[in-house]
């Protein structure tokens, strides 16, 4: 477990082990996925590792949970075994950036049927001048930062793309990596526990108090409004949208 100034759980790691692991052990994942099954409601920080940052084309290398008091690094390889569990309607899944996630997640054939809740727009609800980086806000937050991807894996160009370095870390530092997903799934899930009782004590100022949609705190202004506002981008994104040109043309400038 690393040094930090705050309280973070060993890592685990579940996944196929690359070429010399040093110690880092692969698990079985039953007791895992029985865990999360039999979780009703529980919120799950998750974060991706992916080749790079086009929603489109990119795919995921790592992904990191984070839920209670655990927090595990998994190889791409252990989505498909989750696949109901990201289908369980119940379940409240917690991003740094959902948006992003969610393309990359879908890239790999996995969507989410649970409750999306972005911790970016959590943050800015409350912050809006302030950055809504993960690293920024749990630095801001949790008084707690870990390095950004480059400072830890090396400097992104066109000798080195976001896969050669993962790559070169799986044969380097395999603990390393493990440990850079996982804090990015805890950081998150630190943050969303932070903010969102700060939303609750929120009062606004809303027209809309006393009557329908009855948007009293910043928390209902979040979880009524904004927290579904990520999966409508992502489907716009997705599937793209339909305009009426006819129409755009009768309301455009003359």
């Amino acid at each position: 477990m690393a040094k930090w100034n705050v309280e973070v759980p060993n890592t685990e790691y579940y996944g196929p082990l690359p070429f010399n692991p040093r110690g880092v052990a692969t698990r079985d994942l039953g007791p895992l996925i029985r865990e999360l099954e039999d979780s009703r409601t529980i919120e799950i920080a998750i974060d991706t590792e992916t080749t790079g940052l086009v929603i489109f084309k990119e795919q995921v290398l790592y992904w990191s949970l984070a839920w209670g008091n655990r927090r595990c690094t998994l190889h791409a390889s252990m989505l498909p075994y989750f696949k109901h569990i990201f289908a369980d309607p119940r379940k409240i899944w917690i991003f740094a950036n959902a948006k992003f996630d969610m393309h990359m997640l879908a890239n790999m054939g996995i969507h989410i049927a649970g409750k999306i809740h972005c911790t970016q727009v959590q943050h800015s609800l409350l912050f809006e001048e302030r950055s809504h980086r993960l690293k920024d806000m749990a630095k801001e937050l949790l008084g707690w930062r870990w390095s950004d991807f480059q400072d830890t894996f090396g400097k992104i160009n066109q000798n080195n793309t976001p896969l050669q370095l993962m790559q070169k870390a799986e044969s380097e530092n395999f603990p390393l990596l493990c440990e850079y997903a996982s804090n990015d799934a805890w950081g998150t899930l630190g943050v969303y526990r932070d903010l969102t009782p700060r939303l609750k004590d929120a009062l606004t100022h809303s027209l809309f108090r006393e009557i329908p949609p009855y948007i009293e705190t910043l928390w209902a202004l979040f979880s009524k409004v904004e927290a579904p506002y990520p999966r409508v981008l992502w489907k716009m994104e997705r599937n793209g949208i339909l305009i009426d040109m006819e129409r755009m043309a009768r309301i455009g400038p003359l």
